[in-house]
């Protein structure tokens, strides 16, 4: 705190304001810009001391100038955003991958401390979703083989349809009818439409790993 001694100005500045100590405020301050230009390393590691020995209060002071100074601060952040958009995009994509890091790692417990219900969750979609189910297991053993290839439950339904939900080999409609690939996935075969034909679970295990088509647009049934 300072006073005010009009009838005693500083001898070297003329200045009328002092300390309580006496001394000049003005030269005061000056001589203090003075040490801390020529001395900044010493400043600034006495600082960082006072920091690490004062953290919480130096926590409560930034807190507190933050909450008085709401519109300054928002303004310099404006400024600065647009003074630096690479790095605001690049700390918004790290912004990103920490929340789906956070999200993954959420998930991940979620699962492991649920167990019945990521089952029972997984069994409802897949009986929901019979078909996709079945272009899933098949998509996966393409790839396993290299094959490629690949068709939609759509077009699965398409030519069940026009086979009249029959399976082709035995002609029955009374039971459930599967994917069969005409040429094996094991035997090179691609996972497209055109190597499907629909048969019964007993059909289609009995075919097995042999090449034999049983579309009634092929004029025979051909076993290779």
């Amino acid at each position: 705190m300072s006073i005010l001694t009009p009838n005693k100005p500083c001898k070297k500045c003329g200045g009328i304001e002092r300390h309580n100590n006496g001394r000049c405020a003005q030269c005061s301050a000056y001589a203090g810009r003075k040490y801390r230009e020529s001395n900044r390393d010493k400043v600034k590691e006495r600082k960082r001391l006072y920091r690490i020995r004062n953290i919480e209060k130096v926590k409560a002071g930034i807190l507190d100038w933050l909450s008085k100074n709401k519109e300054r601060v928002e303004e310099n952040r404006r400024i600065w955003r647009k003074n630096n958009p690479e790095k605001v995009r690049a700390q918004n994509a790290r912004d990103h991958a920490a929340r789906r890091e956070e999200e993954k790692e959420y998930s991940k417990k979620w699962r492991l401390d649920n167990p019945e219900k990521v089952k029972a969750q997984r069994d409802k979609y897949w009986t929901e979703n019979h078909d996709k189910a079945i272009e899933k297991t098949h998509r996966r053993r393409a790839r396993i083989a290299g094959n490629g290839g690949d068709y939609t439950a759509k077009e699965w339904q398409d030519l069940v349809d026009l086979c009249e939900n029959k399976c082709l080999c035995c002609g029955r409609n009374d039971i459930k009818i599967t994917v069969d690939h005409i040429v094996p996935i094991s035997m090179g075969g691609r996972n497209d439409i055109d190597n499907i034909q629909p048969l019964c679970k007993s059909c289609n295990s009995t075919k097995g790993a042999k090449t034999i088509d049983y579309r009634p647009h092929t004029k025979t049934a051909r076993n290779l």
